[in-house]
């Protein structure tokens, strides 16, 4: 039985307000290095959102997932998400909560491209109470 505190709670979503606050990057050159770490920065400021759905999964289903989620998403030019694919996970409900997550993340416009493959891989674990 995994065990989430209020207070645990809280602290989570302070963090999720905090970095989901709009910030403003400019467009994503594929031609350069600066789209990874954009992209990267992007991911990192979201990740409380991809991380409510895995502990809102662990506290209605007290299942313990741990491990590697591969996901593969596409940006298009105005830096919205077009196609999500997730994979490594069989929890129907844990996957449809990351791909909606994932097509609502706002990336910066592209530069140089129409579309923009991204693999990104998410490590999940439940952690000691």
């Amino acid at each position: 039985m995994v065990l989430v505190n209020k207070s645990s709670v809280l602290i989570l979503l302070i963090q999720f307000i905090l970095y989901s606050c709009a910030t403003n990057y400019e467009p994503i050159d594929v031609k350069t290095d600066n789209g990874k770490d954009i992209i990267k920065s992007v991911l990192l400021e979201s990740r409380f959102e991809y991380k409510i759905c895995y502990e809102q999964h662990l506290f209605d289903e007290g299942s313990k997932i741990n491990g590697i989620i591969k996901t593969k998403f596409e940006i298009v030019k105005d830096g919205s998400v077009s196609r999500v694919e997730v994979n490594g996970l069989d929890d129907t409900e844990l996957k449809k909560c990351l791909i909606d997550k994932l097509r609502n993340t706002k990336f910066p416009s592209l530069k140089n491209t129409d579309r923009l493959e991204v693999k990104q891989d998410f490590n999940f674990f439940v952690g000691e109470t």
